[in-house]
């Protein structure tokens, strides 16, 4: 049996139960298998790379039935007839570096990841090659079983905020179940990368992303309502008209529409044109929220413009500090849910949760996730 281990620059954290499944088949990728977290300080023991750092942290321990813990990586089993297919003919750790192409398990893993990162709403997650510390290849008899943790008497407790956004097994077999070609909407991942410098006191780069996040959130359902519902309608609510176009075609296009595309900022796309596409205003059905934007985009410009801060006594402006940044979080999130689009991002995961050296009830049928599956 052949596992390949990949190993990222930072830390992923997941609660599982110890019932969950070992192997998760990855649907896109024939005779590739995700190998459940549970496994990894196991199959890291395997290893020959010498590493300063592993997937031993500070903590891990049980909540309720689930066990909580982190790894800095994945593993996968690739079936004997899919070896080829999979493994490039130099395995050496630094062989991805150097060639011209990502090993086909890299790309794999960061897709899962990506995918792994939107269902699990955990923003400091690695999605990209570039994250890869290192790989390795490793012939195993059978797979290896769960190691045992080291029974403690000290009292642990975690951040809630880690415990809810850890990975369950629903988030895994959500991504496992993803073709190869997932990507989590533009938007989602903006937001997230926002969430990701919030936490990471860049409260610069937190505002501005959650701006884009909320004017690209805003653009794509705007945009799929005209193209799935507006666009094919016969009805005389909109103002569609058949234009001629090259080759003796004809399309058709409402000019209302198009023009309003074109003033494509929050404000308007959140008045004019939702009122014409969606039918509601946010600044009819909720003005406070409708002046937050005005602010936040205010801010976004002026970082764009001028790289400093806004004023810290300019009421238009949001401060470039831990408040200011939640206020544009909040902000965005608030839109997104009046979009049609908000998901559960747990942006107020105060607080801690104790672990356990024991789960406190077996878990023999679980679903542990606490976030919807979108």
């Amino acid at each position: 049996m052949e596992i390949c281990v990949l190993v990222f620059a930072r830390a992923i954290y997941w609660k599982l139960s110890p019932v969950d499944p070992l192997l998760y088949e990855v649907r896109s990728n024939p005779g590739v298998h995700f190998i459940s977290p549970l496994l990894f300080p196991s199959i890291e023991g395997l290893m020959d790379a010498k590493r300063v750092h592993s997937s031993k942290f500070t903590f891990d321990g049980y909540v309720g039935g689930l066990y909580l813990f982190a790894t800095t990586g994945l593993a996968f089993r690739v079936d004997e007839d899919f070896i080829e297919q999979y493994k490039p003919k130099d395995v050496s750790r630094l062989a991805c570096y150097f060639s011209a192409e990502a090993p086909p398990l890299i790309e794999i893993a960061t897709s899962l990841l990506d995918a792994l990162r939107h269902f699990s709403k955990q923003a400091d997650m690695c999605t990209e090659a570039d994250d890869l510390h290192l790989w390795e290849w490793l012939e195993v008899d059978e797979l290896p079983t769960i190691a045992q943790s080291e029974s403690s008497n000290i009292e642990m407790s975690v951040a809630k905020s880690i415990f809810e956004k850890a990975v369950t097994r629903r988030h895994i077999e959500a991504a496992c179940a993803c073709d190869s070609q997932f990507k989590a909407p533009i938007f989602d991942t903006l937001f997230l990368d926002a969430i990701g410098a919030h936490a990471a006191h860049d409260y610069r780069k937190a505002i501005l992303y959650s701006a884009i996040a909320l004017e690209s959130a805003a653009a794509a359902v705007l945009d799929e309502q005209y193209e799935t519902k507006v666009k094919s309608s016969d009805t005389t609510d909109w103002r569609l008209i058949t234009l001629p176009i090259a080759g003796g075609k004809t399309v058709r296009k409402d000019p209302i529409w198009e023009f309003l595309k074109k003033r494509a900022d929050a404000n308007s796309l959140l008045h004019e044109a939702a009122l014409y596409i969606l039918g509601k205003s946010l600044l009819v059905e909720n003005e406070p929220l409708f002046q937050y934007v005005q602010r936040l985009r205010a801010t976004r410009n002026k970082i764009v413009h001028y790289g400093e801060p806004p004023e810290p006594n300019a009421d238009q402006y949001l401060a470039i500090d831990s408040d200011g940044s939640s206020e544009a979080l909040n902000c965005t999130n608030a839109v997104f849910a009046w979009l049609g689009v908000g998901q559960d991002y747990k942006l107020h995961g105060n607080g801690f949760v104790p672990l356990s050296n024991v789960p406190e009830v077996p878990d023999v049928n679980p679903d542990h996730c606490e976030t919807d599956i979108d």
